[in-house]
Order: structure tokens, then C-alpha cells, then sequence
């Protein structure tokens, strides 16, 4: 059995850009990007959370399927680059 343990470094790192240097001046579209990284960040460690607690096997199966799907919605959006390169990533997209 593992024990999970909370990594959402993406989620971190973007509350102490907030906390130390206020709201980035992204465009709409950047905005809403750093808002779903939050929430699918949050959503995946949920999930990690309950898969560890779960004891059938079936269940756990089907959180790890969720897991996958979410990991890889998250993945798309951070360009899998560390928290700092995709906030700038994020601030040069201005299309």
C-alpha cells in the first residue's frame, strides 16, 4: 500500500506568485489556464487521496483511470515544464 503524499507544485508555486507579487498580468485566455492548473491540480491529489484510502480493488482501478485522464489534461496545459517556465510561457502567450 502507498502512501500518497501531496505534491501540486503547480498550485504552490502559483499562490506565491500571488502572495509575493500580486495577480500576473495574463490575457483572459492565460488567466483561465492558471485557474484550471489549480483546479485539476487539486483535482488529482483528491483523487491520489481516495485511491490510497480505497480498499477494492475495482475502485481503485477506476480512480487511477480518473487519475490518468486528469494527469493528462494537466500535463497538456504546463507543457509539462517546471511551475517558474510555464508561468512564463504563460505571460508570453498573448495571442
Amino acid at each position: 500500500m502507498s502512501i500518497y503524499t501531496c505534491q501540486m507544485k503547480y498550485t504552490r508555486y502559483i499562490s506565491t506568485v500571488f502572495k509575493t507579487n500580486g495577480v500576473p498580468n495574463l490575457n483572459e485566455r492565460g488567466f483561465a489556464t492558471l485557474m484550471n492548473i489549480v483546479h485539476l491540480e487539486g483535482a488529482v491529489d483528491g483523487l491520489r487521496k481516495m485511491q490510497d484510502k480505497e480498499k477494492n480493488d475495482i475502485a481503485k482501478y477506476k480512480y487511477g483511470i480518473w487519475i490518468e485522464d486528469y494527469q493528462s489534461k494537466l500535463d497538456e496545459l504546463t507543457w509539462q515544464l517546471e511551475p517558474k517556465k510555464m508561468m512564463g510561457q504563460l505571460a508570453n502567450n498573448t495571442d
